[in-house]
């Protein structure tokens, strides 16, 4: 079996939380997304998509809904008021709503606020619904939301009875063409791990700045190993109902591929072993609310696409 070239590549930022300016932005944000009721996308999500025994949710879960609102007001204030007060008195502050919370905005939903450096950093998400909140209410305030990642996808072709065959090293090599010597050696040590659905990582330097990377195969789950390569089915049967026919009908779903490339910002943190201290780069977990810091993220993710676009 040929090898499958890769055919496409697509970039996505990942951008997770509202950067704000002061304690005061933070406590107008949460005011905005109160008023504007942008939790209840959570809610309407629920209402719409949630089976009860193979059926939609039902009219009278969706009336409870309805009917809670009548205590919106006072329990909001006190979910905000509770929020703000930690946030302001200890930097960090974290909310998770859940069935109590119906019939107001933060019906199943995740709330963060961090303080970093002199900015505030606004994180929501919905259950259901992802950070759509987030983005509405970033949209509302005028306001940027911090890069939290940058990813490259590389998709492979499907080959004849939508088999894929990928040789995992050989499609590390526009990566390790950036890589200083030793990373290099480290991700031809590790790449067997990516045909055990297994993530893999690295770091790149970029204009005299340490960036932490991860690696990983989707769409592999029908897969054999057959020497340094991998080989497997990329579609998959399902049951849809046909509105027309009605009756259930067997579909093929073709899912091609991917290697997946993410890159991360990174802080520097000192360690010591046997005595002895020394710095290491490893990965930042917490938003970066600064813009230039984003830009020049997204400046090494370019290269990475780059490699790959001209390999």
């Amino acid at each position: 079996m040929e090898k499958s070239p890769i055919i496409k590549l697509n970039k996505v930022d990942r951008h997770h939380g509202i950067i704000l300016n002061s304690i005061n932005e933070v406590a107008t944000a949460l005011d905005v997304f109160v008023k504007s009721k942008g939790g209840f996308e959570t809610q309407k999500w629920h209402v719409e998509n949630v089976d009860v025994k193979g059926l939609q949710v039902t009219a009278e879960l969706a009336s409870l809904f309805s009917l809670q609102k009548n205590r919106q007001a006072t329990l909001t204030k006190s979910i905000v008021d509770t929020f703000m007060s930690k946030l302001e008195s200890e930097g960090k502050a974290d909310f998770s709503g859940d069935h109590p919370e119906s019939g107001t905005p933060f019906f199943k939903m995740a709330m963060c606020g961090i303080c970093v450096g002199n900015k505030y950093i606004l994180q929501l998400a919905g259950a259901g619904v992802g950070y759509l909140p987030e983005e509405k209410l970033a949209e509302q305030l005028h306001k940027p939301r911090a890069l939290e990642s940058c990813t490259l996808e590389a998709i492979f072709s499907v080959q004849q009875n939508n088999w894929y065959k990928i040789e995992v090293c050989s499609a590390l090599n526009p990566l390790c063409s950036l890589l200083d010597e030793w990373e290099v050696e480290k991700l031809q040590r590790d790449c067997s791990r990516l045909v055990e659905n297994d993530s893999i990582y690295f770091k790149i330097k970029h204009k005299k700045k340490i960036y932490c990377g991860s690696i990983r195969l989707e769409n592999v789950w029908q897969s054999r190993v057959v020497d340094s390569s991998i080989e497997g089915i990329a579609a998959y049967k399902e049951q849809k109902y046909d509105l027309e026919k009605k009756k259930l009908e067997d579909v093929i779903i073709i899912t091609p591929p991917k290697l997946i490339v993410q890159l991360y910002h990174s802080k520097k943190i000192v360690q010591t072993k046997l005595g002895r201290s020394y710095s290491n780069e490893v990965m930042q977990i917490d938003p970066m609310p600064k813009i230039s810091d984003a830009k020049r993220l997204q400046d090494a993710a370019d290269a990475i696409y780059t490699a790959y676009l001209n390999k």
